[in-house]
Parts: structure tokens; C-alpha cells; sequence
């Protein structure tokens, strides 16, 4: 009777953990790789981050996603800034900017030596070499598995030397009777990495799988500085903040953002990613879905064509901010401006069909960062961008 008690324990002891993996580097990419995901339009019954713990069930099939997009991996040293990152392997797209990673595979871990990409947003493409590189996942990674990775990078930037940054700095400041000759942008993040839960996992179409869930909550700062002069006098590296009459340079500041990424120890591509909106107010609640998808016929990467996309200008606002919406699917849509601490100020109301452009009057606001949110009617977020506010 003993025995055969022990043996039933053990069948259940076998039952509850047959679904634990390990994350190995068999995991990480290679030139020639196809990563196919779907950014998820609608996300049905899913709304929530669920608590930490072992052996779980997610089911993700309620979520519709968008079109397929499939990258193909390639090389590092066939990108246009192949000689800044000479010690590369492989470029990997960069979702936020829209431009190139390059990344350095090591043997147990994947990190992004630096990237290449128009993140002013004023259609230059800037390379940025990491000082010290960004681990994207360190093997193997296991149940309760931790790490901390630190990275950072400074880069100066001479306005003489590119036009369009130079005409873009200069709409800033226009009537402040300040010159500048260039910015500088430092920046520093710290990502604290858990392996907080595991299971398995299902999405739509490709079936279900054994994951690791690890939680990715970063916390960046972003300084940037200006060289110029006001008036007949110069001015070494200064915070535009502590110059009279100047107006808040975009992207500055302290950010943080939260990811939950379901690893499968074979698959080259995370079964989900989940990004939290407001981390600090709403730790659980899901603002984004990409999944892995197998099925259907994939576009060669490309984002911005076939997934809905924001844009405001101008940017710093002074009374009207105008924001362009792009590839949105027919129906009533919320648009809802956020202080950075994540509590509402405003919102409007839009049937979208498409393409919108849509105004908001932001003259009674303080100067500062402010985030706008696009909410469809299931109340779903399909995206969140900064924008921010300045004082003549």
C-alpha cells in the first residue's frame, strides 16, 4: 500500500512539472533565420499579467493579430554601419525606432552592441555604439532565474554636419534668440531580468507551448545637452532647462518600461511579448501582444506599413498638438493624454477609418512630458507614445 501511494505521488510530481524547461542558446538567432510574429489588434479575453508561480496555463487564442511580418536575420556586416560594429554578428530589427540593431552572440548571451536608426524622428539615420552593451537574454535561463544588466552610451552631435537635425533644432528655438552649434545625448538604463513564472502556452494558430516567462523592467535616464550660444554669449554644454526661454528638447528624462517575454527552449523567436502601459500605476495591465505565427504569408519587415502607427507634431507643442494616425482599422477609437506618472488629463472621443489626423488643445498644460494613448472600443491600447509640452 506504501509503495504504491509513493508511486501515484510520483506520477503526480512528474505530471506537475513535466512542462519546466531550460532556455538554452539554441534559442538565439542566426543569419538566415525567418522570425515570423503578429502584432496583436485585438486582445480579446486577455487583459492582465497573471501573478508569479510555476506550472501555470496562459491561452492566448481570444487575441486577433495583424498582418504577418516575417524578418529575415542577416549579417552584420552587410548593414550600412557595419564598420562602427566591427565585433557584430547578426542585425535585428529595432520595433521603437524602426532601425537596426546590431548584435554581438556570444555563447551564453545576446547583446546589442548598438543600433542604427532615425530616433529623433526627423528621418536621419544616426548609428549609436553602446559603452556598455545591452544584454537582450542571458543563458540558460531557468525558474527563478535573475540577472541585472547595465548599459549606456554618449554620442555628440554637430548640427552644421546634418541639415535636417540642424532645421529641426532650430523650429525649437525659434524667437528664443538661441543658436546652437550641437547637442550631446547621454544616456544610461539598468534592466532587472526575473524568470518569474513558467508553463504553457497557447496562441493563436501556432499551437501551444512549454515557456519560460521573464520579466524585463527597465529604467532609463536620457540627458540631452546643447552647445551654442544666446545672444553675444557662449555657452559650454548646458541643459536646455537651465537656459531663459528655451523650450524642453524632446526625449529627455527618466522612462521606465516593463516586458514579459514567453520563452520555448527551441523556438528562435519569444512566444509572446507583453508590454505593461503604466508599470508604476498599472503593473499588470497589457497594452501590447506580438506573438510567433507560423501561418499565413509574411511581408518582408516592415512595420510601419502594415501596423497602425501615431505621429505628433509639432513636437514640443505650444497650444495645438496635432496627432497623424495611420492603418487604423475602421471603428470608435479613444485618444487619452496621461501625465508621466500615468494619471489621465483629457480624452477624446474618434470614429477612425484608416488614416485621422486629430487636435488636441494642450494651451492649459504645464510644461513637460506628457504620454498619449490610442484606445479601441474593446479598450484595448494600440499604442502609447511622449510627446511634450513647452512655454513660449
Amino acid at each position: 500500500m506504501k509503495n504504491s501511494l509513493l508511486f501515484v505521488l510520483s506520477l503526480l510530481f512528474l505530471n506537475t512539472t513535466f512542462a519546466q524547461i531550460t532556455v538554452t542558446n539554441a534559442v538565439f538567432a542566426s543569419a538566415g533565420d525567418d522570425l515570423k510574429t503578429r502584432q496583436a489588434t485585438s486582445f480579446g479575453s486577455v487583459s492582465n499579467i497573471t501573478a508569479s508561480g510555476p506550472n501555470q496555463t496562459w491561452d492566448y487564442t481570444s487575441i486577433t493579430g495583424g498582418d504577418l511580418t516575417t524578418y529575415t536575420v542577416t549579417a552584420a556586416a552587410s548593414g550600412v554601419s557595419a564598420a562602427l560594429f566591427p565585433d557584430g554578428n547578426i542585425i535585428l530589427p529595432d520595433n521603437n525606432l524602426g532601425g537596426d540593431n546590431y548584435i554581438k552572440v556570444n555563447t551564453n548571451s545576446m547583446e546589442v552592441l548598438g543600433f542604427a536608426g532615425d530616433f529623433l524622428g526627423i528621418g536621419v539615420n544616426f548609428p549609436v555604439r553602446f559603452d556598455d552593451a545591452r544584454t537582450i537574454i542571458e543563458t540558460p535561463l531557468t525558474y527563478q532565474t535573475t540577472y541585472t544588466d547595465n548599459s549606456d552610451f554618449l554620442v555628440a552631435l554637430k548640427l552644421s554636419d546634418i541639415t535636417q537635425l540642424k532645421d529641426f533644432v532650430d523650429s525649437l528655438l525659434m524667437g528664443t534668440g538661441i543658436v546652437v552649434d550641437s547637442l550631446r545625448v547621454t544616456y544610461s538604463d539598468t534592466t532587472y531580468n526575473d524568470v518569474d513564472a513558467w508553463g504553457t502556452l497557447t496562441v493563436p494558430e501556432t499551437g501551444t507551448f512549454n515557456v519560460l516567462r521573464l520579466r524585463q523592467e527597465t529604467h532609463s535616464y536620457t540627458k540631452i545637452e546643447m552647445r551654442g550660444s544666446l545672444g553675444p554669449i557662449s555657452f559650454g554644454w548646458t541643459d536646455p532647462s537651465d537656459v531663459p526661454g528655451a523650450p524642453p528638447i524632446p526625449f529627455g528624462g527618466s522612462d521606465t518600461t516593463l516586458f514579459y517575454n514567453y520563452f520555448n527552449d527551441v523556438a528562435k523567436e519569444p512566444i509572446a511579448v507583453c508590454q505593461i502601459g503604466f508599470p508604476t500605476d498599472e503593473p499588470t495591465r497589457i497594452t501590447n501582444i506580438t506573438y510567433k505565427s507560423d501561418l499565413g504569408s509574411g511581408t518582408t519587415f516592415g512595420f510601419a506599413a502594415v501596423l497602425p502607427s501615431a505621429s505628433a507634431f509639432p513636437n514640443p507643442a505650444v497650444e495645438t498638438l496635432n496627432i497623424k494616425l495611420r492603418n487604423f482599422d475602421a471603428g470608435d477609437y479613444e485618444v487619452k493624454l496621461y501625465n508621466v506618472i500615468g494619471r489621465e488629463l483629457m480624452s477624446q472621443k474618434h470614429s477612425i477609418n484608416g488614416d485621422e489626423n486629430i487636435k488636441i488643445n494642450v494651451a492649459n498644460l504645464n510644461r513637460g512630458t506628457y504620454l498619449y494613448s490610442i484606445i479601441d472600443s474593446r479598450g484595448n491600447t494600440i499604442l502609447t507614445k511622449r510627446v511634450m509640452v513647452a512655454r513660449p
